[in-house]
């Protein structure tokens, strides 16, 4: 996962802590080299779960790209 700093920067709706990516991507992106709409679907969660965060509302750029490496 790529992602600007928008995204790891932006606060919890009330405790003000980073969203914590390193922790929370492994689990939401999990299984996403299926397909190309698994890969969408995948970001999706990440940027949900950021949502969900900071309460609705991100303040800075946010950009994700996943990228998974497939053998053949």
């Amino acid at each position: 996962m790529l992602c600007t700093d928008g995204v790891i920067e932006a606060r919890h709706r009330t405790s003000g802590e980073f969203y914590p990516l390193a922790e929370r991507v492994g689990p939401l992106v999990r299984g996403a080299a299926r397909s190309e709409g698994e890969l969408e679907t995948a970001v999706g969660r990440v940027y949900a779960d950021l949502l969900a965060h900071t309460g609705g509302e991100l303040r800075d750029d946010a950009l994700l790209l996943l990228i998974v490496r497939t053998d053949g």
